[in-house]
């Protein structure tokens, strides 16, 4: 698993199509935001290019209600979960955490998503 300080993440868009990438957003979420606000986030708060076909989860305070996007060229998806499962979700300040592979993969199915929307 890689993590990167939220604060020093720098990314200028130059990659693009990073298939099977997960990057959990550090600290609360107001989930009550739509696929574009939650785009801004990843694009102000997290310094990262919300368009690279990586798929981004946001976590509310307790961590029991999730939010997955997933935005390219052609729109951001959203993916919304209320499962109750226990996820130690990282805090405000902490590191952004990257999943890749068979950790993205078994992360997503933990969590009540399949895998296969990784492919």
């Amino acid at each position: 698993m890689k993590e990167r300080k939220e604060n020093t993440v720098k990314n200028n868009g130059s990659q693009k199509n990073k298939k099977g990438i997960i990057v959990l957003k550090p600290g609360a979420t107001d989930l009550r935001r739509e696929e574009n606000a939650l785009s801004t986030v990843v694009t102000e708060k997290m310094n990262m290019n919300a368009r690279d076909g990586s798929f981004f989860i946001f976590a509310n305070k307790k961590a029991n209600k999730l939010k997955m996007i997933k935005a390219d060229e052609t729109g951001t998806n959203l993916y919304k979960k209320s499962k109750n499962v226990p996820v130690q979700w990282p805090e405000y300040g902490q590191p952004i955490v990257i999943l890749k592979g068979n950790d993205a993969r078994n992360f997503l199915e933990y969590i009540g998503f399949p895998g296969s929307i990784l492919d």
